[in-house]
């Protein structure tokens, strides 16, 4: 990983110009996949698609090395077709984890944001404006069913604090059969699992890269 991060600062131009950005940015440069969803709420509440392709000129917008230059804002995007498809749906938070699941299955890359400021504060431990990774999609854990996300900051360290699911979480303790199927490790390595409710409720924006990792990389 230091090797690639240090090829793609000097294909991009220099470590500052690799400083910031969005996941989707970096996903297309590595992956070449212009499928890149920004998936976040509007106004009223409801999750929407968002993307780089200009429905006026029927075109993907061009991509620049670095995220800092070129085109930075979203389009209104169609929803991937794996998950149910459609165009200018809003969906609500249950509705947009059942996708996710989807795309889980389907081997899509996601990750997720937190909510805007700076990277200097946190809030319950989660970094505000700050992407961390989506390692892992389970629906209907144990015996109480649980909808539950494992996530990652990519820093290494730094976890949620005050959590039911945390490390030290009531949610373990509650629930064995949780813990004997997600089998946390319980160590500051920046990774934690989240129930759904907690998920949205800090991480308002969701990236996308809908293309199959598992099939990418056989292929190459």
């Amino acid at each position: 990983m230091p090797y690639l991060e240090k090829a793609v600062a000097a294909h991009c131009g220099g470590w500052d110009k690799i400083d910031g950005g969005t996941s989707t940015h970096a996903w297309r440069i590595l992956t070449g996949c212009e499928a890149q969803y920004t998936i976040k709420k509007d106004a009223r509440g409801a999750f929407k698609a968002y993307g780089a392709y200009n429905p006026n000129d029927n075109k993907m917008e061009d991509l620049e090395n670095s995220p800092h230059d070129g085109f930075s804002a979203l389009w209104p995007m169609k929803w991937p077709q794996v998950g149910g498809g459609g165009m200018n749906m809003g969906l609500t938070s249950d509705q947009l984890f059942e996708r996710m699941c989807a795309w889980e299955d389907a081997g899509f890359m996601m990750a997720a944001g937190t909510k805007s400021g700076s990277d200097t504060n946190t809030t319950d431990g989660i970094v505000d404006c700050h992407a961390y990774s989506i390692l892992d999609v389970e629906n209907d854990v144990g015996a109480g069913k649980f909808d539950m996300i494992k996530v990652r900051n990519p820093w290494g360290s730094g976890e949620m604090q005050n959590g039911k699911w945390d490390d030290d979480g009531p949610g373990w303790k509650e629930h064995p059969d949780v813990k004997a199927a997600l089998n946390p490790l319980g160590i500051d390595d920046g990774i934690f699992w989240v129930e759904k409710s907690e998920f949205f409720e800090y991480f308002p924006s969701v990236y996308l890269c809908a293309m199959d990792m598992c099939e990418w990389t056989q292929s190459e």
